[in-house]
């Protein structure tokens, strides 16, 4: 049983992760496409959670010797992910509010236009 503390602590935080996404994407404070992440990398990690044979047999595949290893590595990659895509989102509401700035002039000017 003692060996098995930490998995089970780990599942409990990461079933209580998951219920905390599900209730605010329920409750409107944040969107489905920006958790859908979150909640596809708690089941990946659930799931090696609960059997960690996997992540065992992943590292063979791929010769990464320590599991450990192989942890940092895919976390590396999903954290350099998340900053692209929030990159590219931030990008996309620069430009959206850019161009919601010219128009609420264009409109100023008009609207000052018509009332002389």
């Amino acid at each position: 049983m003692h060996e098995y503390r930490i998995q089970i602590i780990l599942a409990v935080l990461l079933v209580f992760l998951l219920y905390k996404l599900l209730r605010s994407v329920l409750k409107k404070k944040l969107e489905i496409k920006y958790v859908l992440s979150w909640i596809i990398v708690d089941f990946c990690l659930l799931i090696i959670d609960l059997f960690p044979s996997i992540l065992t047999f992943l590292c063979k595949c791929l010769g990464i010797q320590l599991a450990s290893n192989m942890i940092f590595l895919v976390a590396i990659i999903l954290l350099f992910l998340l900053a692209l895509s929030h990159t590219i989102l931030l990008s996309k509401l620069v430009e959206s509010n850019k161009n919601l700035t010219q128009e609420i002039a264009l409109l100023k000017k008009e609207l000052k236009d018509t009332t002389r």
